[in-house]
Order: C-alpha cells, then sequence, then structure tokens
C-alpha cells in the first residue's frame, strides 16, 4: 500500500496531525504540495493519475486531502473490512447518517452506489488504472443533458469539485464502491482548501 496526500505550505498544522497517524502505518507517502496554488482540482487530479493511473497490480493506493483524521490503526481495519467486502474502490469517511445503521456498523461497511456518499477525505483504490482516464473522457464528452446541473455548473465554471465529479461518474456508470461505517476517516475541524467546512463524521472508528 502507497499513500498520496494533497496539501498547501501553509497548511502545515493540518498535514502535521495527518502525518502522525499515517506514516507509522503506510511509509511510502508522497506528499503533492501546491506551491502556486493552482486549486485543489488540479493538485488532487495529478496525485490521483500519478498513483491510482501508475499503481502496480492489485496494489492499494490511499489518497487523503491534508485535513482527512484518520483513526489509529485504520490500516489494520481497513485490511480486514477489505478482506471481506472485496471492493476495488473504498469511501473511508461518510456524513449522511442513514448509512450509520446498526447492522452496517455491526458489519463494518456498506457496498452500494450512494448519491452524497463519496468523500475524497480519504479514499482507496485497486486496480483502478483506467479510471482517471475514463473520468476525463466522460466529464470533457458528455453530453449537457446526461449531466447533472451541478456538474454543468463545475464544467462552465472554474473545476474545483472533483470529488463530485469522481462520485457522479461512478453513480452515472452504476458502480457501487464501500463506505467504511464507521468511518475509518474523519474531517478535523478547520475549513478545507476549497474554504469551507464539510462537518464531520456522525461516528468514526475507536480502534
Amino acid at each position: 500500500m502507497r499513500a498520496g496526500i494533497i496539501t498547501v505550505p501553509e497548511r502545515k498544522e493540518t498535514l502535521k496531525k495527518l502525518l502522525e497517524i499515517v506514516a507509522p502505518e503506510i511509509p511510502r507517502i508522497k506528499i503533492y504540495r501546491d506551491f502556486e496554488h493552482r486549486g485543489p482540482w488540479w493538485n488532487y487530479w495529478r496525485m490521483f493519475v500519478e498513483m491510482v493511473g501508475g499503481a502496480n497490480v492489485d496494489e492499494p493506493i490511499i489518497l487523503f486531502n491534508d485535513d482527512a483524521l484518520p483513526s489509529r490503526g485504520f490500516r489494520k481495519a481497513w485490511e480486514e473490512i477489505h478482506s471481506r467486502a472485496q471492493s476495488d474502490i473504498y469511501s473511508l469517511f461518510a456524513l449522511q447518517k442513514h448509512l450509520f445503521t446498526p447492522e452496517n456498523l455491526n458489519r463494518g461497511y456498506v457496498t452500494k452506489v450512494q448519491r452524497r456518499g463519496f468523500y475524497t477525505q480519504g479514499t482507496v483504490y485497486i486496480n483502478q488504472q483506467e479510471l482517471p482516464r475514463k473520468i476525463k473522457e466522460w466529464f470533457t464528452n458528455a453530453r449537457e443533458e446526461d449531466l447533472s446541473p451541478r456538474l454543468r455548473m463545475i464544467r462552465k465554471r472554474a473545476y474545483k469539485a472533483l470529488d463530485v465529479v469522481i462520485q457522479d461518474y461512478l453513480v452515472y456508470h452504476d458502480i457501487p464502491w464501500t463506505i467504511t461505517i464507521p468511518t475509518l476517516v474523519d474531517h478535523q475541524k478547520v475549513k478545507s482548501t476549497l474554504g469551507h467546512s464539510i462537518g464531520t463524521s456522525p461516528k468514526q472508528a475507536k480502534l
């Protein structure tokens, strides 16, 4: 397993908190620093293409935003979930309270196509080397009427919400992913690099 993290130079403290947890569990980490403040879309996309697109066969790639806050022991917990779920795509963070049912909490995850259930706070990809190319081709070439209103807005204006595009590609193509319940990643109590707060998980795993 290898990890990638996007950040900007001034977010040293949030990155430090993240690395304190991630580094002992995943020694192979690449940090993508946006020194010129070209934006999280640009920064995440280059990480997405390089790490997911360039992954070895069966190699899990885990990607984080710099304000992610994983549970200590998250790697072992994810590996145990993966041994049962056997998914190719995982979202380790979620906000939707209706997903946190006793059944899902007991199982530790839910696998489905879940609108507004994919966040780039912490995601794992396995054997998804073609996914960046497919998403780019779909989002660039899709007919206007095939895109949701928010995707049309994203495409017409400055590209910012890449997590929405990835999620809507999965939804549009009916590709399920696994959401860890309780979440293995939460959101640090800071504004995101987009300037807003997305909130925190209804229940994060205490490992």
